[in-house]
């Protein structure tokens, strides 16, 4: 059966929707081995955090050079990603020529996804299609290529391991949360608020007493904090945990009530759970597993301690320009020990910031340190939205579509006539968007 090509895209969405809805139903501990073949595995988990916004600013560019990067290295998901976004035209412009050939590709791999759409599309000439850039040459060749940049951020990795212990908690545990959340970036803020390296809402943070969610071991410690919480509450279930951590403890435990079920595999085959939800804990149990041992999954990790510093007492707003002149301590390093301060000054309001500084420097900076000036902050600015003037003799409402005169009259108790009156209207013709005054 041929179906008339202005047709096969909508047919193909609907396919990954219902794909996607039944895959997300999947036993947890299936999708969790499925997960973990190799980084371009961890590369994709990546692309789905920028192009979907999880954790991450959106970045749908980003979103597709993490997937080609996938699809270099052999990942058939990598690779059936790639070519939805061609098809959608998503951080690339549409191309349904790339996008069939990727999906080929794929499916070449026993992508069972791309194996369904491939039924309902013509394949390209290969001549013809011109493969993104880094698939031109070698595609199915894995690259020895380390993608430590988008995984683990060994200075952070060593923050945890030393910080673990006072939790009692697996640090494999901590970094699978910072690598699905905000993916190893100290000032991470999620359209929903979340920030820095554990995304701690506001709530979170005040709950767990940081000050600075944007200072690396405050962050992480908070997040020790609660996750050590969440392991108590659900008796160690790291699979109900990761579900709270990304929905909240709250929305777990009703979903659990409601469906009678003990466990998040019972949860994730109903409609209680987000779908965010049922994706974010496989990546979350895939990257535990590859956080306990990076190098067999090919991310080979380097000795690194963690930073050694000192800190100083600091009473007043001085910019790192300023210390680094009269300390000779690089205004990089100052930047590097310092990634809460985001304005690269001490802060106004705090009269005892403890600034950190190199090893050994705390002495001369304590000198040289009055002789920098106060750092004066420039004005933020601020976009005022300015709002029109309401009416004295009534309220403004705004037309939505299906809105006629005499819907609104009746809603608001008033004759279609005195409406009519009140904005000058000739005839009862509106249009959806345009604002109307309700007389009192």
């Amino acid at each position: 059966m041929r179906i008339s090509f202005k047709w096969q895209w909508a047919v193909l969405s609907f396919l990954v929707l219902h794909t996607a809805v039944a895959h997300s139903g999947r036993d947890t501990q299936a999708v969790r081995s499925a997960s973990v073949k190799g980084g371009g595995d961890i590369l994709v988990a990546q692309a789905r955090q920028y192009e979907h916004g999880e954790g991450v600013l959106q970045d749908r560019e980003k979103a597709v050079e993490l997937y080609c990067q996938a699809a270099r290295q052999g990942s058939a998901e990598g690779q059936y990603a790639l070519g939805w976004m061609y098809a959608n035209g998503r951080g690339v412009e549409r191309n349904d020529g790339i996008a069939a050939r990727l999906f080929e590709m794929a499916a070449a791999r026993k992508h069972a996804d791309a194996q369904k759409l491939l039924r309902f599309m013509p394949l390209p000439d290969k001549r013809k299609v011109q493969l993104p850039n880094c698939l031109s040459r070698n595609v199915y060749v894995r690259t020895n290529i380390t993608p430590n940049k988008y995984y683990v951020d060994q200075s952070i990795s060593a923050l945890v391991e030393k910080l673990a212990p006072q939790y009692e908690i697996d640090p494999g545990l901590v970094l699978a949360v910072i690598a699905v959340e905000s993916g190893f970036n100290t000032q991470a803020v999620s359209p929903k608020n979340a920030q820095g390296l554990m995304q701690l809402i506001p709530a979170t943070a005040e709950r767990f007493q940081v000050r600075d969610v944007f200072d690396p071991e405050e962050n992480i410690r908070g997040g020790m904090a609660y996750l050590r919480w969440l392991l108590a509450f659900f008796k160690g279930d790291v699979a109900l945990v990761a579900a709270a951590y990304n929905a909240g403890e709250g929305k777990v435990m009703r979903a659990l009530h409601t469906a009678q079920a003990e466990s998040f595999s019972d949860i994730a085959k109903t409609r209680l759970i987000r779908r965010e939800t049922r994706e974010y804990v496989p990546r979350f149990m895939a990257a535990t597993i590859i956080a306990k041992n990076p190098d067999r999954y090919g991310f080979p990790q380097n000795d690194v301690s963690p930073h050694q510093f000192e800190e100083v007492i600091v009473r007043r707003p001085i910019h790192f320009k300023a210390i680094a002149n009269v300390t000779g301590i690089p205004y990089q390093e100052l930047k590097i020990l310092n990634p809460e301060l985001r304005r690269d000054a001490t802060p106004p309001d705090d009269p005892e910031y403890r600034l950190k500084i190199p090893v050994g420097t705390r002495e001369k900076v304590e000198q040289l340190l009055d002789r920098a000036p106060t750092y004066k902050f420039p004005p933020l600015s601020i976009k005022v939205r300015q709002q029109k003037s309401e009416p004295d003799s009534g309220r403004w409402y705004r037309v939505r579509v299906g809105d006629s005169l005499e819907k609104i009259a009746k809603r608001f108790n008033i004759s279609v006539k005195t409406l009519k009156s009140t904005n000058n209207l000739t005839s009862a013709t509106i249009k959806a968007g345009s604002r109307l005054v309700i007389a009192q």
